[in-house]
């Protein structure tokens, strides 16, 4: 009932303090500035947490262009396109699991399965290795196991994350997956 009633006051606030900083700026701004000028400027609170708010639920590129530096340890390849994402939110211990399919060409492709291959923190693991959460599920569900050329699972300094890449048979895609627990 703690929490409850602790997480109601916490969105009572994310809301109401943007809402009131918005009502005392746009009452203190029409009176010195034209009115819509006023509005515009007094709805930035709102604009901003709301910003804030969307992107902690539909994270942008640059989230997981960093997850892959992270999992790989390698720079985040100037060739690739996120072709599809997904993430679950962050609960209150900040775990939370997020997949990306990632087209780079074939040439990068090559050079990050054998860097990885030689990288000591990497294992080399089947496709069934992957922990399936809902955000791995919506990527790459309909991947069949026979897809995977090389499936790398990270073993060092994963912080309690299980950490995989998958490496497709196209020659072109790969699949990198973060869960923490």
């Amino acid at each position: 009932m703690f929490l409850f009633l602790l997480l109601l006051l916490l969105v009572s606030l994310v809301i109401l303090i943007p809402l009131g900083a918005a009502r005392f700026s746009y009452r203190f701004l029409k009176q010195r500035i034209p009115r819509q000028l006023a509005l515009l400027l007094a709805s930035l609170p709102i604009l901003v947490v709301g910003y804030f708010i969307f992107t902690a639920f539909y994270p942008n590129d640059d989230f997981y262009e960093e997850e892959f530096t992270r999992i790989t340890s390698l720079p985040y390849p100037e060739d690739a396109e996120i072709v599809a994402k997904g993430a679950t939110y962050p609960d209150q211990f900040g775990d939370y699991a997020s997949c990306a399919k990632i087209e780079v060409e074939l040439a990068t492709y090559a050079q990050i399965k054998q860097k990885l291959g030689a990288n000591p923190d990497f294992t080399l693991a089947a496709a069934s290795a992957v922990i399936h959460t809902s955000a791995f599920d919506d990527v790459a569900a309909g991947i069949p196991a026979a897809a995977y050329e090389a499936c790398f699972v990270r073993t060092g300094h994963n912080r309690g994350a299980h950490m995989f890449i998958g490496f497709l048979t196209d020659h072109k895609t790969i699949i990198l997956y973060r869960s923490s627990s």
